[in-house]
């Protein structure tokens, strides 16, 4: 009867890493990542880290998947040297590789479920930014609305305000027309002067009031002749007025002399007061009786000779010094 385990098998001497689950192949380890790799997956954030930690986790259960296989085929080849068509158990190494495929299934089980929950809550996080983003488009419109509203608002209170402006306006108005009116049928005020009653007050003349001032202004204003004709008859009337006024001048010319003397002799206008007396500052058109001494003035006139008959001290220049030097 064949057996199971060779006895060279029992007598081989145990390889480095006995603990490794696969016999023959090589020693499986949990690594972790580099310091580096370590603070780079931190610095990008929880989520990345996650990331990252699957990304790894399904490249490892892929190599021990394969490691898996390579074993199966081994095993396989090694029971068909055997030689043995009815073996009478189980070889250990078929239990071991069912141990194995089954860590290897079960592991590929947790990371596809652990790659399910990190794109399930992918998926939640992208829903909740989609619902944030949406709130914050609601939040815009329901803003914008409201200054809209607030907009329409103020437009209202203005527009209200206008109306009721031009109702007081127009209420006023219709008071000062109908005062005017009034007047008018009193006879006190004519047309024109209705207008101009209404305008004072600041209020338009209604366009009946004003056509019927307008018509009064021009009632009032003359005719005016287009025509410049000139006659004979008119240019001998001119020319005989005229000759009458220039044959008239002399005499009314000497009347208006008589009447200004008058005047200053009666007023005392001119260098006499009214009582006759001279004025102070005035003097007589005769000076023979006045002492005046030229000589007084002779330091500044030029030397006077009262000899000589035809001195005029008018001719003479005035010596101006120039000024001193500092």
């Amino acid at each position: 009867m064949a057996k199971m385990i060779p006895e060279e098998d029992k007598s081989a001497p145990k390889i480095e890493g006995s603990s490794a689950m696969i016999p023959g192949g090589a020693v499986q380890r949990a690594t972790l990542p580099t310091t580096n790799v370590a603070r780079d997956m931190m610095k990008n954030g929880a989520e990345e880290h996650l990331r990252l930690a699957i990304q790894m986790a399904q490249e490892r259960a892929l190599q021990y998947q394969s490691i898996v296989d390579q074993e199966a085929e081994r095993l396989q080849a090694e029971i068909d040297a055997l030689g043995d068509k009815e073996p009478e158990g189980m070889h250990p190494g078929q239990r071991l590789l069912g141990l194995i495929s089954d860590a290897a299934y079960y592991m590929n089980d947790f990371i596809s479920r652990l790659a399910a929950i990190y794109q399930s809550e992918q998926k939640l996080r992208q829903g909740d930014e989609k619902l944030r983003q949406s709130a914050r488009q609601q939040a815009f419109k329901e803003a914008e609305a409201r200054e809209k509203l607030e907009l329409a608002r103020l437009q209202a209170e203005q527009r209200g305000k206008e109306i009721e402006y031009r109702i007081g306006a127009d209420a006023r108005a219709a008071r000062v027309i109908a005062a005017a009116i009034r007047m008018r049928e009193r006879e006190e005020l004519d047309d024109i002067g209705v207008a101009e009653y209404i305008e004072r007050q600041g209020v338009s003349v209604p366009a009946i009031l004003a056509a019927r001032a307008a018509k009064a202004i021009t009632l009032l204003e003359p005719p005016v002749s287009d025509v410049n004709d000139v006659d004979d008859e008119q240019l001998d009337k001119e020319a005989r007025e005229f000759a009458t006024l220039q044959a008239n001048h002399p005499q009314w010319l000497a009347e208006r002399r008589a009447d200004v003397a008058t005047i200053v002799e009666e007023l005392g206008c001119g260098d006499y007061d009214r009582n006759g007396e001279r004025k102070a500052g005035e003097f007589e058109a005769n000076d023979e009786e006045l002492d005046i001494d030229p000589s007084a003035t002779a330091e500044i006139y030029g030397d006077y000779d009262a000899s000589d008959a035809g001195y005029d001290a008018g001719d003479d220049d005035i010596a101006i010094e120039p000024p001193e030097d500092d």
